[in-house]
Formats: structure tokens, sequence, C-alpha cells
């Protein structure tokens, strides 16, 4: 009797001894938290399979493993065995339709040929330039004082696009060409009424060729930008769910703005018009990071990223003042070498097929042009006869979304 008893429990634990371990090897072949759903390639994220059992058969024990939604249980003859807990829908689970997913060549962020289109939308901040005031008539009052409206021009949000796309050199590199172009404008008028009078702020302060107390003004303002961006782009943080990359390459930046007001005055000074111009050409290099945190069963995933660039070039800014009658040129050229850092960051989310064909996008971005002359400082310079020290910085921001397309 002690003979068939000590058979019997020698036979349980040998068969616990090799059937645990191949129970456990299910997971670890899929990577840490994976369910063992993920053997069923027809599962998705819908439609999982609820449980599975497997069944060993060591002499006369058989060994059951039976595996729910929250927790793997082992059935050893009528004894039950509990085993850890396995998460249903975890964000740090592997992709769940291939055993391959954490491998370089098919997983995720593995780098691809690819082509996108991305829309913009955005702001720049601080573009508002003041260009004429309303106030009571010096000749009539004895002073010219504010009584409210102002003339002023600001940019609001406007669309733009950055299209490129990549060429995949290893699972972990590629090579990138992009092209972003965006560009904003604002148009305003103002007319003095009653008493009132009209204070121009740009034009230059000539009596021959403008007047103190306008009668109606006129304002418009251009502002817009080009980037060309090349580089290499390489992982070097990677796992199933999180992949961090940086960014080296070089960068031609372009950025044009222009200001037109006019005003017109009683005889003899007429129509004023002023016209200005600052344009910025240059190259320089462009080094960066990019990461994203995956979510493996929804496919979606947060992403985030900033550039860095110190572009060199020529700020040109000329301006031409004119009246009508000819009363007089106010004209200034000025041109200076400079280097302009750009910093850009970018957050937002990210949606990606189950074959990582295709991925989409929507997110906030926001940039800085730092050591920048912008056309109101330009212009404040102009009427004071002083152009030493103009920097100012120049922000744009808003909204992207982008349709990337991989092969």
């Amino acid at each position: 009797m002690k003979r068939k008893t000590f058979q019997l429990g020698f036979a349980l634990l040998t068969s616990l001894a090799f059937a645990q371990p191949s129970a456990q090897a299910q997971y670890s072949h899929y990577g840490h938290g994976a369910h063992p759903s993920a053997v069923h390639p027809r599962a998705t994220p819908s439609h999982r399979v609820s449980d599975a059992t497997q069944t060993m058969h060591h002499g006369n024990v058989n060994l059951s493993t039976t595996h729910t939604r929250n927790s793997s249980i082992l059935q050893v003859g009528g004894e039950s065995v509990a085993a850890s807990d396995v998460p249903w829908a975890s964000c740090d689970t592997c992709d769940m339709k291939s055993i391959r997913s954490c491998s370089p060549k098919e997983s995720w962020w593995t780098h691809k040929n690819t082509v996108f289109g991305e829309f913009l939308f955005l702001v720049p901040g601080d573009s508002g330039i003041v260009y004429a005031t309303k106030g009571t008539d010096p000749a009539i009052a004895g002073a010219n004082s504010p009584t409210g409206p102002m003339g002023i021009l600001d940019i609001g949000a406007e669309p733009g696009f950055r299209v490129g796309g990549s060429v995949a050199l290893t699972d972990q590199s590629s090579a990138f060409l992009t092209f972003t172009w965006w560009e904003g404008k604002d148009e305003d008028r103002i007319t003095a009424t009653g008493l009132n009078v009209l204070n121009p702020h740009l034009l230059h302060p000539s009596t021959l060729t403008v007047a103190g107390a306008g009668l109606e003004a006129t304002g418009r303002q251009d502002l817009g930008f080009q980037l060309i961006d090349a580089g290499f782009r390489r992982a070097f943080i990677t796992n199933c769910n999180s992949a961090v990359n940086w960014i080296a390459g070089v960068r031609y930046a372009h950025l044009d703005q222009a200001v037109t007001t006019s005003q017109v005055a009683s005889v003899p000074t007429g129509l004023t018009t002023l016209r200005s111009d600052v344009d910025f050409h240059g190259f320089g290099l462009l080094a960066g990071l990019d990461a994203e945190r995956r979510c493996a069963p929804l496919g979606i995933s947060i992403y985030g990223s900033t550039l860095g660039s110190l572009t060199g070039g020529n700020w040109n800014a000329r301006s031409r003042q004119t009246n009508q009658f000819g009363g007089g040129v106010i004209a200034s050229d000025f041109e200076e070498f400079r280097i302009m850092p750009v910093i850009e960051a970018e957050v937002g989310l990210a949606w990606q097929s189950s074959k990582n064909r295709v991925r989409a996008q929507i997110g906030f971005m926001a940039s800085g042009w730092l050591n920048a002359i912008s056309s109101a400082e330009y212009l404040d310079g102009l009427n004071r006869n002083n152009f030493n020290g103009l920097s100012e910085t120049l922000t744009f921001s808003g909204l992207t979304s982008s349709l990337e397309f991989r092969f």
C-alpha cells in the first residue's frame, strides 16, 4: 500500500515538473504580459478567445491548464494549482497577432519606405502691428487724444502643409526629405468719423510726406515661411511598445514678411504709402529626437518630437515711403548676416494599422525662431533712425494632422 502511494505521489510530482515550464513557455514566447489568446490568429481586440485549455499526459496522470481572462489554473487530476495572473488587454503587451512583433523586421517601429502629407493650422504669436489710431483733431481740441478704435494688422490661424518621405536604409534607420509651407495675411481699414482724425504709427514722421491728421488709413501684413529638411533618422531605444529615434540633418529656411500701409489726408498731403519687406534665406544644421509609447491592443500611441536647428543666413530689409504729390521719398535698406536658432516641438496621438502599412496622427506643435527681425521691429527702427540691436523671437503654434503610407 505504501509503495503504491509513493508511486502515485512520484508520478504527480514528475508531471508538475514537466508540465509547468511548458505552460509558462507559452507566455515567455510572446513577451511579458502577453495573453494566451495570441495563439489564436483570428482573435481580434473585440472578439478574443475567452479561455483556452491545454492537456498533457504523463503516465496515469493528466495535467490540464485552463486560461481565463483573469487567471490561469492548473488542473492536476482533481486538484487545482493557481498560476500567475495574466493581463487581458494591457498596454504593456506586444502585438497579439504575431509572435514576431518584437523582431526588428516586423515591429511597428521598424523603419520603412514612406510617403506622407500633413495639414498645418498655425497662428503666429505676437504678430499684431498697429498702423493708425483714432483721436481728436489737435487743430480743434488743442491736443491729440486717443478716442477708441485702432487700426491693427493681426494675422490669425492660417492653413499650411508639410509633405515628404523616407527611404529605409536598415530595419532601424532611414533617410528622409520634407518640405514645409505656411503663409498668413491680414488686411484692415479705418476711417475717421465726426471731429476725429487718424494718427499714423508706421509712416515716417516727415512733414513733407505725411500729415499728422489723416482721414482714412489702410494696411496689409503678409507673413510666411518655407523649410526644406533632409537627413538621417535612427532608432536607439526600442522595445515592444516604445521607441526613441535620433535625427540629424541639414535645413534650408526662408522667411518672408511684408507690410503695406496708406494714409489719405487733405490737400496738399494727399495719399502717402509705405511698403516694407523683410526676408531671410539661410542654411544650417538640424538635430532632434522623436519618441513614441504604444498601446498594442488598440494600435494607438502617444508621440512627441523636438527639433533644433542653427541656420546661418542674410536678413534683408527694404522700405519705401512715397507721396502722390511728390512730397519726397523716405527709403531704407538694411542687410545683416546672423545665426538664427529655431526650436520646434510636437506632441499628439497616432494610430497605426495592424499590418503597419498606414499611419495617421493628430497633434499640437509650436516653434520659435530666435534672433529674428520682425516687420514691426524694423519699422520702429526706421522711425527712430536707429537699427542697432534689432532682435526678436517669432513663434508659430497650432494643430497638425497627417496621413502616412508605409511600404
